[in-house]
Order: structure tokens, then sequence, then C-alpha cells
């Protein structure tokens, strides 16, 4: 049998695109199993945090601090009977009451063998009967979002931090622990602590808008009289060449009643360093959060600024009153 040339050009044209459409296809499955491995990536992370189903779980089912060797010989540790929440590790009726959003949880542990321990520590919103609700992810540093403190002697009280913007004021938080010696965990949880964060000061609501007049302007004048040198007298290069002769001077009544007065009092050591301390940085979660992102206020006039150095920590009070 014979074949014009034709014919076996077209057939080896017919045989390079099925090789074509071979590889091509194999393009596309070579891709699209990429894909799905890429996909299978990003749930893995996206699903990282392993959700507690119920908080009475048992300790050994979700092992942040260790795996657990059942075969291990000796005691289970155990937690203590009474977690706290501070600062100030005070409560107010059952639930303690903390007073910064930077919250440290402790407990008690102990190891009827004498070992050291850790402890666990696993938080829940609650609901209205103060119960819990729903758990909250402290950490991604293991998949069950709970904090392992350190291991600390038998006896001894574990804690750990929570990190700054991970709770928020005013919500009512619960924790419970689980101790664990790095070889078995005891089979129970502590009993729940309920707390909740307070700060001392509390802040009102914005205004939807203010009854001050922004554009009407009232000048009222008033006078004092000068208190006497209350300041020490300086020298051209601003050292001192005289100290004030009185702690505090004041100037006559006005027909009010009031007058000014200048009293000096040197600065004490804490208020040195709070003076030196750094301006903090914007925190993630903020007291006032309708407040903390504004524009910062500047003062009009730092009468410290008009001191020489080593005067500046001399401070001027301005005090009135009727007398």
């Amino acid at each position: 049998m014979s074949l014009r040339a034709s014919n076996i050009c077209t057939l080896k044209e017919d045989s390079k695109l099925r090789r074509i459409r071979t590889l091509s296809a194999l393009r596309h499955v070579a891709a699209g199993a990429v894909l799905v491995l890429l996909a299978g990536v990003g749930t893995a992370s996206a699903t990282g945090f392993t959700l507690n189903p119920t908080p009475s779980a048992a300790p050994a089912s979700r092992p942040a601090a260790g795996p657990e060797d059942a075969a291990a010989a000796g005691s289970r540790p155990v937690s203590g009977k009474n977690p706290s929440a501070g600062p100030q590790f005070k409560k107010n009726g059952s639930t303690w009451r903390v007073i910064t959003p930077e919250t440290v949880l402790r407990n008690t542990v102990t190891d009827a063998d004498g070992d050291k321990s850790n402890l666990t520590f696993e938080m829940w919103t609650t609901d209205a009967n103060g119960k819990p609700k729903n758990q909250v992810k402290l950490t991604d540093a293991n998949p069950y979002g709970t904090l392992v403190s350190p291991y600390v002697a038998s006896g001894k009280t574990a804690q750990v931090p929570v990190e700054y913007g991970k709770l928020k004021p005013g919500v009512t938080y619960t924790f419970h622990t689980s101790a664990y010696d790095g070889s078995l965990y005891e089979t129970t949880w502590s009993p729940w602590a309920n707390f909740r964060i307070d700060p001392y000061v509390t802040f009102p609501a914005p205004q939807a808008s203010s009854m001050i007049d922004q554009v009407a302007q009232k000048i009222i004048e008033f006078t004092r009289t000068d208190p006497g040198p209350a300041l020490p007298t300086l020298r051209k290069n601003g050292t001192t060449l005289k100290a004030p002769t009185q702690k505090r001077t004041c100037g006559k009544a006005d027909a009010q009643g009031h007058k000014l007065c200048i009293e000096l009092n040197p600065p004490s050591k804490k208020a040195k360093n709070a003076l030196r301390a750094p301006v903090p940085v914007g925190p993630a979660v903020e007291l006032v959060d309708w407040c903390y992102d504004k524009p910062s206020g500047k003062g009009l006039h730092d009468p410290d600024r008009s001191l020489p150095e080593d005067h500046r920590q001399w401070h001027t009070a301005l005090h009135r009153h009727r007398s």
C-alpha cells in the first residue's frame, strides 16, 4: 500500500495537533492541581484555630501544653480552686474587677509527686447568666487559642498576661485552667472565674451637638496684683543668684475676694521619671474609642519653657481662693 506525500504530511500534522492538544490538557490539569493545592493551603491557614465545641471537653483532648503520655507513671497535677484575674485582683461580688485591658490571669497548681507543672488558660465570653458562651482566641501559638504558663514548682502560682487588644472593656469574660506536668494532664478543668474590665474612669458618650456658640465671643478682663518675689533671682547665664525667700506668696484680693498665689515645690523623684517617660503608641483597643484617634490637643502655653533648664524642676501652682 502506498501513500501520497500530501497524505503523509496530513498525518504528520494531525499527529502534531494531537500532541499539542494533549500537552495543553496536561497543562490545564497541572494548573488545576496547583490551584487546588493553594486553595487547600489557604483553607488550612484560615481555619488553624480549633474552636472548642464544649467548655467541658477533657483537658487532654486539647493538648496545648504538649502531648499526653497516658502510660506515664505518677500522679496527675491539679489546678487550684480559686483562679483570679487582675490587676488589682479584687472582686466585686462574684466577679473579678480588672482595671486595665492588659489583664493577668492566675491560679495555683500542685503535683503530688513534687513535679513542676504549668497551667493552660482557656477563656470564653459569657451569656446573660454569666455562663460560658463563645470561646475567645487568646493566641496563635497553638491551634486551641489558649495561653500556657511557664512551669512552676508544686504549690506555686502560675500566671499569664493577655495581649493588649484581645479583650474589651465592659465585657464579662470567664476562664478556667488545666494543669500539665510534662506527661499527664489533670482529668478536669478548674472552677470558672468571671471577670470584667472596668477602668477607674468612665467616659460619657460623644455629644451629637454642642450648646456652645463657636462664633460668639465674650471678653472678660480681670487683674491680679503681683504676689511678690516667690521666684528665684537668676544670673544672666541662668544660674540661681538668690533663692526665693518664701515658699508661698500671695497678692492682694480683688473685689470678689480672689487673689493670686504662687507656691514653689521641688518635684518628687516619681514626678521627674514621669516627665521623662516616652509617649505611648496608640493602642489596639482604646478605652474611649470615639476619641483616641482624634488629633491631640495643643497646649496654649507651657510656663516651664520660660525658665532655664535647671529651674524647670520647680513647679508653679496657681491657687484661686477667697481670703
